[in-house]
């Protein structure tokens, strides 16, 4: 039996449900496949919105614009699917010695980061769980984290009630592209969007960009000494999710990109949780996953250089639950009403490579 849509969305991960939502909230006609994979970036991630670079305590791009939009996207989001993911919870930067004192308050002055940070620190000596060295934290504002497994399970029961959602892996073979229209199996659409993340190094669309892979692992603790009042940072994130759980992470290989945990990769995260905390804890979980890395590090957003009915929404990075919203309504503006994307993410930047 034939199907008719306006969207077919290869993927449902960060990318591909915020897209699929906006494109369905302003009624057209989507259908999204994913084969529901466990070793997507999105699944393992820690899900941290932040607005700062906290190693050089700088901005990040368009931080204003994205917290402003994000607030109401969200919010709709959680009503739609009935369910809570966004949880509002302060990162304070772990400082312990006087030129990284120094440095904070240098930075607090500077316009734009003083925005979401104050020249005041914060005292730990109540926080007996961290080494005495720990003697003060700076408070980064405007942050929290989005639990991205509550996120993804909500929105995909969300289009299972609908009947938007195809589970399986895409067979590049099946696809049938003309001018017109793109036809797999019974699926017959306008538009053809990827948001396959890291896959896109084996899609025959989109092998030509320069997308990389990189490999993540972090680890979920148990501890009764531990305290969540804040999402603790220096080196790692020390994130509370509840129940005397926490996330720790994060860490990056280019090289070793296997869906396995590695030992070494363990070891490096506990040595730096232990040059931070001085309390018993348990290992729970250890947990892997490929991010999508851009070598420019700004998201690929636009149009097949050929193919003028297939477009790619993809490269988010560690940074996608907090920029995707935004650049999610803005290719929604280009594919619908043709307005010109940001020069920094449109994927024509990198036609040469296509075109070589």
């Amino acid at each position: 039996m034939k199907h008719t849509v306006d969207f077919l969305i290869i993927g449902q991960g960060i990318a591909g449900t915020i897209l699929s939502y906006q494109l369905i909230n302003k009624g057209y006609k989507v259908k999204v496949m994913d084969d529901h994979h466990q070793t997507s970036s999105t699944l393992v991630a820690a899900g941290l919105i932040n607005p700062l670079v906290l190693k050089r305590l700088t901005k990040t791009w368009r931080a204003e614009e994205f917290i402003q939009f994000n607030k109401q996207f969200y919010s709709e989001l959680e009503k739609e699917t009935n369910a809570t993911f966004v949880i509002d919870k302060t990162i304070i930067k772990l400082i312990s010695s006087d030129n990284e004192r120094e440095f904070w308050k240098k930075r607090s002055k500077v316009e734009g980061v003083n925005n979401f940070i104050s020249e005041q620190l914060e005292d730990l000596k109540k926080y007996h769980f961290l080494h005495k060295n720990m003697f003060d934290g700076g408070l980064v504002k405007k942050t929290g984290w989005i639990d991205t497994k509550i996120l993804l399970e909500s929105y995909r029961m969300y289009l299972i009630n609908k009947g938007l959602i195809l589970t399986e892996k895409v067979d590049y073979c099946k696809l049938k592209t003309t001018d017109n229209e793109i036809i797999y199996q019974d699926i017959h659409a306008t538009n053809l969007i990827f948001c396959d993340g890291f896959q896109s190094a084996n899609n025959p669309y989109f092998d030509w960009i320069p997308l990389s892979s990189v490999k993540g692992e972090l680890l979920v603790i148990q501890s009764e000494q531990l305290k969540d009042d804040y999402i603790f940072n220096k080196k790692i994130f020390i994130l509370p999710i509840g129940d005397k759980k926490y996330k720790i992470g994060a860490t990056y290989n280019w090289k070793d990109l296997s869906l396995l945990p590695t030992e070494g990769k363990r070891e490096e995260l506990l040595n730096n949780l232990e040059e931070l905390i001085n309390c018993d804890y348990t290992v729970l979980e250890h947990t892997v996953g490929i991010r999508p890395a851009v070598k420019d590090r700004r998201p690929l957003i636009g149009t097949h250089p050929k193919h003028k009915n297939i477009h790619l929404f993809n490269g988010m990075g560690s940074r996608g639950l907090f920029m995707a919203p935004k650049l999610g309504e803005e290719f929604v503006n280009y594919l619908l009403e043709n307005k010109q994307m940001n020069s920094e993410v449109a994927l024509n930047r990198y036609y040469k490579d296509y075109l070589n």
